[in-house]
């Protein structure tokens, strides 16, 4: 019995190592699809069904590939954007920097795993959140 609970800490310890490990640079390459996006509070000079047309518009034509070289593509609406991107703060934040304006965007990683990507930003009192899936 004692042996199988050695094991199993091991196994547990293995896990939590493997997982505190992850580079964040890395797991973030690859193509991300948005899924879904809140704006709060939602802006009060569009009505509801305005916003959601809008939200559902952004949902389906915006996605954003992370290269290894540290420069992006995002689409979004027809317009593509390209630039260079940094992870900040140990892992908590990223930084895309437009190739074209020169301006910089950073926002704070929420989640970050093979298979999803939450980010979210602050611009004045509204909180946006983006939440994407791994293509």
């Amino acid at each position: 019995m004692k042996l199988k609970n050695i094991f199993f800490i091991l196994a547990f310890v293995a896990l939590f190592i493997i997982g505190c490990n992850s580079n964040p640079e890395e797991v973030i390459v690859g193509q991300w699809q948005l899924s879904d996006i809140t704006l709060d509070p939602q802006p009060k000079d569009i009505s509801n069904e305005d916003y959601k047309a809008y939200i559902d518009e952004l949902i389906s034509n915006t996605s954003i590939e992370f290269k290894n070289d540290f420069s992006y593509v995002q689409f979004s609406n027809g317009n593509q954007t390209k630039g260079t991107w940094t992870i900040l703060a140990e892992g908590a934040q990223i930084q895309q920097t437009d190739e074209t304006s020169g301006s910089k965007v950073i926002m704070n990683i929420d989640n970050l795993s093979t298979s999803d990507l939450v980010l979210a930003s602050k611009d004045g009192d509204i909180v946006t959140k983006m939440i994407f899936i791994k293509k």
